[in-house]
């Protein structure tokens, strides 16, 4: 799961690339949205008090990441020659979007170890890289 997430953020720090301001604003703006995302997926799973709650947090997530996938692949298309990647301008919200997988990955993890095995979990997981495959 770490790999589809790894690779979910390069995909889309990779594709956000532009704004009706300028393509750094647009990737920022995007990169923070990843970060809410993320952080709001992890806090519900926390919260989940059953599998169901937790399977519905993840599955939501990845409804969530696969629109704002979308609006990278959109915005790379319109700045082809932009490349956050390695640009210090973007390490706050680079780090800021890093610090929030890893609290997602703990939360999910979290999950999956208090609720060993449940069908939900289980099913959400195969969901998510269903969704996020696409």
């Amino acid at each position: 799961m770490k790999k589809v997430l790894a690779l979910l953020f390069a995909f889309t720090v990779a594709g956000m690339v532009s704004c009706s301001k300028s393509p750094e604003a647009e990737a920022k703006a995007l990169m923070l949205d990843m970060t809410k995302a993320t952080e709001s997926a992890a806090e519900k799973i926390e919260k989940a008090s059953n599998a169901k709650g937790a399977a519905d947090a993840l599955i939501g997530y990845a409804e969530n990441m696969k629109e704002l996938s979308v609006r990278g692949k959109e915005l790379e298309k319109k700045f082809p020659d932009f490349k956050p990647e390695g640009n210090d301008k973007f390490k706050t919200e680079q780090d800021a979007m890093m610090k929030s997988m890893e609290r997602f990955t703990a939360a999910m993890t979290g999950a999956m170890v208090k609720y060993p095995g449940a069908k939900e979990i289980m099913d959400a997981s195969v969901k998510m890289t269903e969704i996020m495959k696409d």
